[in-house]
């Protein structure tokens, strides 16, 4: 028979999720909305690492929104605007330190739309 002249079949190596590669971090999430001229939030700490920021432009709003940050080696980064009932995101890896997290669109920093953020180290 043919089966007898083939050399057995060995189980091929499964492969590992990552294998020689550290595990990515986990993203830390921070939502804000965007209140009567305000974020919910003024000051909002975070461990250092991956953090996303998510900010929903409620319905009532007039005018688009956006994000954006300064601080570290980020100088105005500026996320996407928005239109109101929607939310725009900004995905950053952020070292200790001291940051502003803030309104991207036209002038709605200088009123009033931003929030410090306070990053520590990670545990």
């Amino acid at each position: 028979m043919i089966d007898d002249l083939l050399p057995p079949l060995l189980p091929l190596p499964q492969p590992q999720p990552f294998a020689g590669l550290p595990e990515p971090a986990a993203t830390f999430d921070v939502y804000v909305k965007e209140r009567k001229r305000r974020f919910s939030l003024s000051v909002i700490h975070a461990p250092a690492g991956t953090v996303r920021f998510t900010v929903h432009v409620p319905k009532s709003a007039k005018h688009l929104h956006g994000i954006g940050i300064d601080g570290g080696v980020y100088d105005a980064i500026e996320g996407e605007p928005v239109k109101p009932d929607h939310t725009t995101s900004l995905m950053l890896d952020l070292a200790p330190g001291r940051y502003v997290l803030f309104d991207s669109y036209r002038d709605n920093r200088r009123k009033g739309f931003r929030s410090k953020v306070i990053v520590t180290p990670s545990q």
